[in-house]
């Protein structure tokens, strides 16, 4: 498994590469939909790729031995620092927490909104007029309005927000906030997150135009209601992006989908850089297998029974070894060929054949002179 800090650099470098493609050849070339799902699809894939370890090359397992050498004290240091508390991992932590609350205190007013205000039933989806609220937004199958005097208006909200019910917006920013809770460390999973905020609300925008409704009173609605607060991943009148919005109402967009195509050969990239790895000898696996053996056990005073703390263990002609924790606990990888030497300061070193200690937890009693 890939260390964390190595897994959050490739996968920002991995959804960077993603939303690059996606601005130069996707974004003003596709229909909103396609663009919409290729967003999903990228930081999704940018999460999941570098979590991937396909092996494509061999390369023998380097062998690591442990000094024999060094003060007791170092050794329990290094010990002691591994039981320490990674704090990595509580600010990782801390702000899946923070961003958790922050999705779903939106969805908490919505809901004491709906409790505390008359909901009507209207066809597919529930009406909610709230005295309490300035500017519109749907959550799931409810709309919810302010109080608006003009009726044209007001048919125009509802066309806005009915539009994002029937696209099924809100499951989309349900996903990508999810995307964001979990990966708040990535900047382009949240600049993905308002590019597809901005290809909703352009598809809301034409599917309200294609009803029939002014353009240029619309636009007016859309500006009144722009400075309105951002509900986050509920489906609100949105500020961002509101220039490209009002232009292109004018445009004809003239849509290519085959380029849409082209995350083929950007996920074969994304699998070449962050994907591949190792592949280890399987031949040394199974040399190991056959040989290798741990002996684990405790080592004592003869006398008082006491552990002793700080004991070696080494193979005797080799350099790997260790040393005994503070209940005088040990354990070692070797052969089943070796001989292995108890020695501390102040007692009888011993010596013991591997094959006897196999099999059982052994207690080693080391004797003063």
């Amino acid at each position: 498994m890939k260390e964390p800090y190595l897994y959050m650099i490739q996968s920002i470098l991995c959804s960077g590469l993603f939303l690059a493609i996606y601005r130069l050849l996707i974004m003003r070339s596709t229909g909103f939909r396609a663009n919409r799902i290729f967003l999903l699809l990228a930081m999704i894939g940018a999460c999941a790729i570098p979590l991937l370890q396909i092996p494509v090359w061999t390369v023998q397992e380097p062998i690591i031995h442990l000094p024999l050498q060094g003060e007791v004290e170092k050794i329990s240091d290094v010990v002691s620092d591994t039981k320490k508390v990674h704090w990595g991992i509580v600010i990782y932590v801390l702000g899946v927490a923070i961003m958790l609350v922050r999705m779903f205190m939106p969805l908490f007013r919505a809901m004491t909104l709906k409790r505390k205000e008359k909901v009507m039933l209207q066809g597919s989806y529930f009406l909610v007029i709230c005295k309490d609220i300035q500017d519109a937004f749907s959550s799931f199958r409810t709309i919810y309005l302010p109080m608006i005097d003009d009726k044209e208006e007001e048919r125009m909200v509802i066309a806005h927000e009915e539009s994002h019910l029937r696209h099924f917006h809100i499951f989309e920013r349900w996903a990508m906030e999810l995307l964001k809770t979990f990966c708040w460390f990535n900047p382009f999973v949240w600049i993905a997150s308002r590019y597809l905020v901005e290809s909703q609300e352009m598809e809301v925008d034409a599917d309200v135009l294609h009803q029939g409704f002014d353009m240029t009173e619309y636009r007016k609605m859309l500006l009144k209601y722009a400075m309105g607060g951002e509900r986050e991943w509920i489906c609100a009148f949105s500020s961002h992006f509101m220039k490209r919005r009002l232009l292109v109402m004018t445009e004809h967009r003239k849509i290519q989908n085959f380029r849409f195509w082209l995350i083929v050969p950007m996920l074969v990239s994304a699998l070449v850089c962050f994907g591949f790895t190792v592949k280890k000898d399987n031949v040394r696996e199974v040399l190991n297998e056959v040989t290798e053996v741990l002996v684990k056990g405790r080592i004592v005073d003869d006398g008082t029974g006491h552990p002793i703390y700080g004991a070696s263990v080494i193979e005797v002609g080799r350099t790997n070894g260790t040393l005994a924790g503070k209940v005088g606990e040990f354990q070692l990888k070797t052969s089943r060929d070796r001989v292995l030497q108890f020695a501390m300061k102040g007692y009888d070193s011993r010596l013991y054949r591997v094959e006897e200690l196999m099999g059982s937890y052994v207690e080693i009693r080391m004797r003063k002179p």
